[in-house]
């Protein structure tokens, strides 16, 4: 088995704003500018939130960590995105077991979304069954009991276990502004050596106390 931990870090893809539908204001508002300040507060928000959705974002790093080397591959601002991911994926068919903190519900369903969106071609198949393990376990899915709304992030369960953290200073709040300062080598950092790093290390710790 040659397993690898993965993380993606993403933005909110701007070319897909005027395709995104108009929020609508609180129907019980009457006065008319009352509704465009609040369609334009949840325009917003709506942009703000791209990022966290497969069907909105775009991974600008990903991370990989196979407990002998991290490695980040980051979209710079003038890269090819097609490029990029195919990097991601030639990457990712040197391993053959998949390691994720919520990679079931967001950064393979992501991979996946961005590939079709920049005709690439994945070069592995990576399981995204639920109730099922095949060659990805997505850590998130299995101490929650496959529920995607439980409680639980990767910082809550490193801290909740004892587990030492590989984190300095950034977290996700942060990346889309350190992207837009081209902050490369800091959110390269903080994927590979915080997100990659605490994922395999959160896997290693579980599956000592888990049969699977």
């Amino acid at each position: 088995m040659k397993p690898v931990a993965v993380d993606f870090e993403t933005i909110g893809d701007n070319r897909l704003i005027p395709y995104m539908k108009d929020p609508l204001p609180d129907k019980r508002l009457k006065d008319p500018e009352k509704k465009i300040a609040q369609i334009a507060e949840k325009k917003a928000i709506q942009i703000i939130d791209m990022a966290k959705k497969p069907i909105y974002n775009k991974i600008i790093c990903a991370g990989f960590y196979d407990n002998e080397k991290s490695i980040a591959i980051v979209l710079k601002h003038d890269d090819d995105p097609q490029l990029f991911l195919k990097d991601i994926w030639n990457t990712l068919k040197k391993y053959n077991y998949y390691i994720s903190f919520n990679g079931l519900s967001f950064d393979f369903p992501t991979l996946i979304m961005n590939s079709i969106r920049y005709k690439v071609e994945p070069t592995v198949r990576i399981g995204l069954e639920r109730y099922r393990i095949s060659n990805h376990f997505d850590i998130r899915a299995i101490l929650a009991g496959w529920d995607k709304y439980a409680d639980g992030t990767l910082d809550f369960f490193m801290k909740s276990f004892g587990i030492p953290g590989g984190k300095k200073g950034v977290d996700g709040s942060m990346i889309a502004q350190l992207y837009a300062d081209k902050q490369y080598d800091i959110i390269a950092d903080y994927c590979a050596n915080g997100d990659c790093l605490d994922t395999w290390n959160l896997w290693k710790h579980v599956t000592k106390y888990m049969i699977i």
